[in-house]
């Protein structure tokens, strides 16, 4: 792949070819102009003043606007993380919140800064330091960003991004993240669109606010370290008059342009010498002071020649700037500025569209499938939708834009293009994968970045639901709104106590006898009662509170087993569900488990661990790790949801498992044939690995007997009994007891 360094120096070689050309026509017109000598020599010179400065304003605004985005981008991430911090009722949890997201953020530490100059760092230590200032303007309930200091912890240079945590309307501490300065650097130093050009960011006395040891242009060091030292190589007053200005160093004259960067009192001054820009047009300088006898209209035409040759070279800056290098399309960033200039804005629809599981893909497969299959989107989009227009954002993101504000006709033609990619897949033409799609009528939106906004939030809710595509509305908002709330009770859930193990028993279907039960979680929240396990569950999965939550559950099934022998009350195995986020780090619930059974005297043959199907083809290899370390301990492992997700007979070789829960669509179609035969393969297979079939789901009594005649005894379902409470089903078991 070619670098955009590389394409840089193409693009200047191919503008010397255009420039030798034009060198060509003046010399053929140079006698014509000596009467017009002094005019023309004016004229010229206004002229490359004019473009140079022009393309350095225009280069320094566009390095202005993507500074201030990468900049608000930390800020605002920073500022959700304020939040989590907002949601715990100590520092010491707002700190075990916070601790996972350094390593994600690639953050050097991150910091939680109390009045009274308490330091809660992420790394565990505690300091008391009155001494920094910088975050002052926090407890004021501003955001703050610094140049580097020296780092308190280690001998790094960092920079700071502060922000004020709010709780009960104060600020309760300023949430602070560090940076590594050279890591900063990369954000607030940047070479933009000219080969020799730099952009860099200064404070209120002209000095670099990073390490410029990771400026990328060495031609530029003794420039920056001459500005950094304060050697008076700016023009006097600049810091304050900013603008268009030229400077020298070292006999070496550079034009820049200088623009308060709207954080602090910082500046951003774009600049490059001035031989380099001009060294496209210094040619004509040359050639017009023997061009007297050629007719001033013949010059004329000559430099229109130049203008062109011009204007072809910054239609080239733009395609590196606009167009995606792997599709060769306009990506998402030529959209985001075109839109604002777009007539009839409202009668459009954009579409957010990504693959399903793609970094798994591009793991399991490697990133030469992950490019074929974006390519093929792109390519499937153009033949299905002509008249739209798709572009790519980032990794496996695009954005598409349907001309049509009808919900109907975006939902048919979104549904052409999906049916294509089944088309194709089924006809083996493509390897199988799956999509999911937002749609936002613009109509219904102020602006480009408010329906980029809701068509990934349509895209995002799609996938939880499990379906194709779907569209935003203002509901999927307060869904948003909703799940963080949860998200946010959680730990104030886990201190009232609002988490409780419901008891759902499993049955010998021929004899009626309880063989064991599933126990499931249950959230009696405060204020509002019974929240739905599909409410709540997967925002703790995504959250990874669900590691707790699942460390709770097992301890409360312990405590209760516990109780049951206390009480002299046999009892049967209890299954668990597990997250597959323990599948990262099997060790550390093992070890939570081996505890807990350790505490509550539990048998291990008493517990048993459902991992779902799903995990086995998410990470399989963690799956299998922790279910040898489960039977290891003498637990038993049941996969959950068997035929719901796609690892398929992959499951059986890559791990042992002890009983297979078939899921509970297949009961619910037994009378279709294909839904029959697959039933009763499915028990002959089970029988003849030596593993036990428990069927969840079964809600009649036609399902018993059809099970019963194929051989199948086990059963998990509302028809025997719905999940109960503890108390309930401790009366359960006491009751078949005497029975």
């Amino acid at each position: 792949m070619e670098k955009p360094g590389e394409k840089i120096r193409t693009l200047f070689k191919e503008r010397k070819k255009t420039t030798a050309v034009s060198i060509a026509v003046l010399a053929v017109l140079a006698a014509a102009v000596l009467g017009a000598f002094g005019v023309i020599t004016y004229g010229v010179n206004q002229y490359m003043d004019e473009v140079i400065e022009d393309n350095i304003r225009g280069m320094n605004r566009r390095s202005t606007i993507a500074m201030r985005e990468k900049i608000d981008s930390r800020i605002n991430t920073l500022s959700l993380l304020a939040e989590k911090a907002a949601g715990v009722d100590s520092a010491a949890k707002a700190r075990e919140v916070l601790e996972p997201y350094v390593e994600r953020y690639r953050l050097y530490k991150m910091i939680m800064i109390f009045p009274d100059g308490t330091h809660w760092v992420s790394d565990g230590t505690l300091r008391h330091d009155q001494g920094e200032a910088f975050y002052a303007p926090c407890f004021q309930g501003e955001n703050v960003v610094t140049k580097a200091y020296p780092s308190k912890i280690g001998e790094q240079m960092v920079n700071y991004i502060g922000v004020p945590v709010w709780k009960e309307g104060k600020v309760w501490c300023a949430l602070v993240a560090s940076y590594e300065s050279g890591d900063f650097a990369e954000i607030m130093n940047m070479g933009m669109f000219f080969e020799d050009a730099m952009t860099i960011v200064l404070d209120e006395k002209g000095k670099c606010i990073t390490d410029l040891s990771r400026s990328a242009d060495q031609t530029y060091r003794g420039v920056l370290e001459a500005i950094n030292d304060n050697e008076s190589i700016l023009p006097p007053k600049i810091m304050k008059t900013k603008g268009y200005f030229s400077f020298s160093y070292e006999n070496v004259k550079y034009v820049a342009y200088m623009t308060e960067l709207g954080y602090n009192d910082w500046y951003l001054m774009s600049f490059f010498r001035w031989d380099t820009a001009t060294a496209a047009v210094q040619d004509v300088k040359n050639f017009v002071s023997f061009v007297t006898l050629i007719l001033l209209g013949l010059l004329t035409a000559a430099l229109g020649l130049l203008i062109r040759m011009f204007g072809r070279y910054q239609k080239k800056i733009n395609r590196i700037v606009f167009e995606d290098t792997l599709t060769g399309k306009k990506n998402y960033p030529y959209l985001r500025q075109s839109a604002e200039e777009w007539r009839g804005f409202s009668s459009k629809t954009l579409a957010a569209i990504d693959i399903n599981d793609f970094n798994m893909i591009n793991s399991a497969f490697g990133t030469q499938t992950g490019d074929k299959l974006l390519r093929y989107l792109d390519e499937v989009f153009e033949r299905v939708l002509p008249e739209d227009r798709l572009y790519r954002d980032h990794s496996d993101l695009f954005i598409a834009v349907l001309e049509t504000d009808s919900k109907e006709a975006a939902e048919r033609k979104i549904q052409a293009f999906l049916g294509r990619i089944e088309e194709d897949i089924a006809k083996e033409r493509i390897e199988p994968f799956t999509v999911s799609a937002g749609l936002c009528l613009l109509k219904e939106c102020s602006g480009i970045h408010e329906a980029y906004t809701n068509g990934v939030i349509a895209k995002d809710m799609a996938r939880r639901q499990k379906k194709a595509y779907g569209f935003f509305d203002r509901k999927l908002r307060e869904i948003q709104v909703r799940n963080l709330s949860m998200v946010n009770s959680f730990e104030h859930g886990v201190a009232k106590g609002e988490f409780h193990a419901y008891y759902q028993p499993k049955y010998d279907m021929r004899s009626g006898e309880i063989i064991g039960a599933e126990a499931l979680v249950r959230w009696k929240r405060d204020g509002e009662g019974m929240v739905s396990p599909g409410e709540f569950i997967p925002c703790f999965e995504e959250s990874g509170k669900i590691i707790l939550l699942d460390e709770i559950m097992i301890e409360m099934v312990c405590r209760q087993m516990n109780q049951l022998r206390a009480g002299k009350i046999d009892f049967p195995r209890v299954s668990v569900n597990l997250s597959r986020w323990h599948l990262k780090q099997p060790h550390y619930i093992i070890g939570r488990i081996r505890r807990l059974m350790e505490t509550y005297q539990i048998e291990a043959g008493k517990l048993s661990f459902e991992i779902t199907e799903t995990a086995m083809y998410e990470n399989g290899e963690g799956v299998r790790a922790l279910a040898e370390a489960l039977r290891g301990m003498g637990c038993r492992v049941e996969l959950d949801d068997y035929g719901s997700g796609m690892s398929g007979l992959q499951s059986f070789f890559r791990t042992d498992f002890d009983t297979i829960k078939l899921d509970g669509g297949f009961i619910r179609n037994y009378e279709k044939e294909k839904v029959k035969t697959l039933i009763e393969h499915t028990i002959r297979m089970v029988e003849d690995l030596g593993m036990d079939l428990i069927v969840e789901g079964v809600e009649t009594r036609e399902q018993v007997d059809f099970l019963l005649a194929r051989g199948c005894y086990f059963a998990q379902g509302y028809f025997y009994a719905k999940p109960m409470p503890w108390e309930s089903y401790k009366r359960l078991l006491a009751y078949k007891e005497k029975a």
